[in-house]
């Protein structure tokens, strides 16, 4: 074991592997948004072995969460653009201010997310979820969701350590 609670010595390497990758990779480096966005959830799909990965950014007036880049393994494709009112979710809104890291076995029963059940969780079939804040200048300013599909996952939660050192 490394020193990551519950992470073993194969997970560090290949999250030291991904940090090389992001940091060497050229889109990145050469401030292709779109391309770096892509380069990001597809990592972080690989690193976190979940099969969806999705960087939403809210909106000016924060009314909305809007999916700049979806990654869904399965498919190995990207889509974009769909849009979560902030009014229906208030408690996962609230969570994620208050917390850096959104660790949920269980979507449906999870009081942070259950007023999502319905409207996303439901469609496609996802039970577990790990969300890391992304902030700017100290405020949430969006959030990068790794999706787990089917049964519960509590795997999710020892790789939680992981972007808990991450930059977000």
């Amino acid at each position: 074991m490394c020193g990551f609670s519950g992470v073993t010595t194969g997970d560090h390497h290949q999250y030291r592997e991904a940090l090389v990758e992001l940091t060497t990779d050229e889109d990145i480096i050469s401030g292709n948004i779109d391309a770096s966005i892509q380069t990001i959830t597809e990592i972080a799909a690989t690193v976190l072995d979940v099969p969806r990965v999705n960087i939403w950014l809210f909106n000016e007036d924060r009314t909305h969460l809007r999916c700049i880049d979806q990654f869904d393994t399965q498919t190995e494709t990207h889509s974009n653009g769909q849009e979560l009112s902030v009014s229906v979710c208030p408690a996962y809104i609230n969570a994620l201010q208050s917390s850096r890291i959104l660790d949920v076995t269980d979507v449906y029963s999870d009081s942070r997310t259950a007023e999502l059940y319905e409207q996303y969780f439901e469609s496609y079939n996802i039970a577990a979820l790990l969300d890391a804040t992304i902030r700017s200048e100290g405020e949430v300013i969006g959030v990068i969701c790794h999706e787990h599909i089917g049964g519960h996952d509590n795997g999710l939660t020892r790789k939680s350590s992981l972007l808990a050192t991450s930059p977000t």
